[in-house]
């Protein structure tokens, strides 16, 4: 007679140090969410935990993505590897390490040292011992990068909050977290029509959204201008985003009208002196993409190419945007990756000794 209801139920790995890192990785953080870590825009009347099932709406579906990038997680910081260690060919790994803390004496800076507990073995317990948190180290490649160097910097997800590390109250958002936003294309969105866009119009960031992976990929921000004046404005809007990726859209969808051909050549002759190193390969597989979506599209440039800070840079048709940016997706990563190096937003720091 009792009332059903969804159960949620985690299934950890057998070996006693898998499952305590998973636990503090998965179970820890959601169980925080869970009981109390609500977006602030959705409020039990609308929507809750207990009232979603399986066959989600597309507010689940909101409510769900802005839960989970609004739920705190670990408190973070970098460390400085004072030795080096070697990669696992295979996966990422969580290195647990003891954190030293260490006092600069010039302008009261500090930093902290990241010491490994010893062998990582799975089924090693004493790896565990007054570990402090867990190191992020990247998946090594065999023939590049097999080393975690000694003054290389790495996240650290904090595990035990005390002593040297007492400071640390409160953790991060899951959206603004070093560990997982260094594994994730910041999007941002950049709309140019030939009429102003009402900011209340959502519907470019959800079609590019539903295009793009969740796990990789996130819209972070949307700008929009008109074609009228369309080359300081639009300058100005690319530069500043602080993003991976911007991905410029000429046309805003069925509502306004889309920018003829000549205000094409206009946005693309604004954003071609940004570009420092066009990719030519990139662009003809997105046109391609696009016309096949929308033969329309043949009729209008698609730029693909990197801006001289490393920001990837792509302008497309509002007409054939499904079809362009699906062609082109899975070399998002990767291309932003190669494109903003081992000292970029993706992979390691160094530190200045």
């Amino acid at each position: 007679g009792s009332k059903a209801a969804t159960k949620l139920i985690f299934a950890l790995p057998g070996n006693p140090v898998s499952a305590t890192v998973c636990a503090d990785l998965l179970v820890r953080p959601c169980l925080d969410m869970l009981h109390g870590s609500l977006p602030p825009e959705y409020s039990s009347e609308t929507v809750s935990v207990s009232s979603l099932d399986y066959n989600f709406s597309e507010e689940d579906e909101r409510f769900v993505t802005a839960m989970v990038d609004n739920a705190i997680v670990h408190p973070e910081i970098m460390a400085v590897l004072p030795k080096d260690l070697k990669l696992d060919k295979e996966r990422p790994e969580y290195h647990r390490v003891k954190l030293k803390y260490i006092a600069e004496q010039r302008g009261g800076k500090h930093k902290y040292e990241a010491w490994s507990t010893g062998v990582q073995r799975s089924s090693r317990l004493m790896s565990c011992c007054d570990a402090d948190g867990l190191l992020c180290l990247p998946q090594g490649k065999p023939g590049e990068k097999m080393k975690a160097l000694a003054g290389e910097q790495y996240p650290v997800l904090v595990t035990r909050i005390g002593g040297t590390m007492a400071g640390l109250t409160s953790g991060k958002k899951l959206l603004d977290s070093m560990h997982v936003s260094a594994k994730m294309v910041k999007v941002s969105l950049v709309q140019v029509s030939e009429d102003i866009i009402p900011p209340s119009d959502t519907s470019l960031e959800e079609r590019v959204e539903h295009l793009l992976d969740y796990d990789t990929h996130r819209v972070i921000g949307k700008s929009a201008c008109t074609v009228k004046g369309v080359v300081p404005s639009l300058v100005s809007i690319c530069t500043s985003q602080k993003t991976d990726l911007v991905i410029v859209v000429c046309g805003s969808g069925d509502t306004t009208p889309s920018p003829t051909f000549v205000s094409n050549l206009e946005v693309s002759s604004a954003l071609r002196p940004l570009i420092s190193k066009f990719s030519d390969a990139m662009s003809l597989q997105a046109r391609r993409g696009a016309v096949s979506d929308n033969p329309l599209s043949a009729l209008f440039e698609v730029l693909v190419g990197f801006m001289a800070d490393g920001k990837m840079l792509v302008c497309v048709p509002n007409d054939g945007l499904e079809g362009a940016l699906s062609s082109i997706k899975g070399l998002f990563k990767h291309a932003v990756s190669v494109s903003q190096g081992p000292h970029g937003s993706i992979g390691a720091s160094h530190h200045s000794q």
